[in-house]
């Protein structure tokens, strides 16, 4: 794809937060406990509770991250409010953590916009303006909890930064 419609632009991800998502987990109760849990049921439970039930059914529960991925993609990036411009193409793989919830890392393409190190680093950023912009509330920490992440050992060696899987062994 790369080499027929160039360099993408946008990259994302997007995780599963299964164990947050009271559907999901109320379904998976359901199946799997034979019990229709609550509201109050579902936050008295602590993490490994909701794991355990998530790991009971990993079928179940990577067809609703996929639900999610294709309701994202109909009604967000393929909606005609365009919020990080026209889309024209996208790819995306789906991966599987070590504790086995899917992810997916996404290559978006935008009708018409700049091209980094062809068009003016002006346009570029002026691009980029338009569609991102970051700010948190300092008292709403409850924002932090949704941004938290942990480098894996690949990333780190003796201190500093180990990116050599960032390298293509493919040409483009």
């Amino acid at each position: 794809m790369i080499r027929q419609l160039g360099l993408p632009t946008w990259f994302g991800s997007l995780s599963s937060a299964d164990t947050n998502w009271k559907d999901l987990l109320r379904i998976l109760g359901k199946l799997n406990d034979g019990k229709e849990y609550t509201d109050n049921e579902l936050e008295e439970m602590d993490w490994n509770q909701k794991s355990k039930l998530v790991q009971k059914d990993p079928v179940t529960c990577s067809r609703y991250f996929d639900y999610r991925v294709q309701q994202f993609m109909n009604l967000v990036l393929k909606s005609d409010h365009d919020p990080i411009g026209k889309l024209t193409d996208f790819f995306y793989r789906v991966e599987f953590q070590q504790r086995g919830s899917p992810h997916i890392h996404i290559l978006i393409w935008i009708e018409n916009a700049p091209v980094y190190e062809s068009d003016s680093n002006e346009d570029v950023v002026a691009f980029i303006d338009k569609y991102v912009s970051c700010s948190l509330l300092e008292n709403d920490t409850s924002l932090v909890n949704l941004q938290v992440h942990k480098h894996s050992k690949n990333m780190q060696k003796k201190r500093s930064p180990n990116l050599s899987f960032l390298v293509s062994p493919f040409h483009l």
